[in-house]
């Protein structure tokens, strides 16, 4: 069976858009940027300081998350990781 050209095509372009290796905070005055930490110019997410969100706490949570899982080994059992920072409650 032949494989599926237009999936491979797909793989192959998602493989050049994946963030590679980890993530970083920049945190300036009106913003907190997570960008990949080699290129901290070229940013993934933006989260705008406007007194009410916690932009610093979600930036670094996402940081944490992401460069932890860069570090699991694959050996040890399951792990869970929470997306949103401790103490947010989605039916706050």
């Amino acid at each position: 069976m032949e494989p599926d050209t237009s999936e491979q095509m797909l793989t192959a372009q998602l493989g050049e858009l994946a963030i590679q290796g980890p993530l970083a905070v920049v945190d300036t005055e009106v913003a907190v940027y997570v960008v990949q930490a080699e290129d901290r110019e070229d940013w993934i997410v933006r989260f705008t300081k406007d007194g009410q969100f916690p932009a610093a706490e979600w930036a670094h949570h996402m940081v944490a998350v992401y460069n932890d899982r860069l570090r699991i080994d694959g050996g040890g059992g399951a792990q869970r990781f929470v997306a949103r920072p401790p103490g947010i409650h989605l039916n706050a």
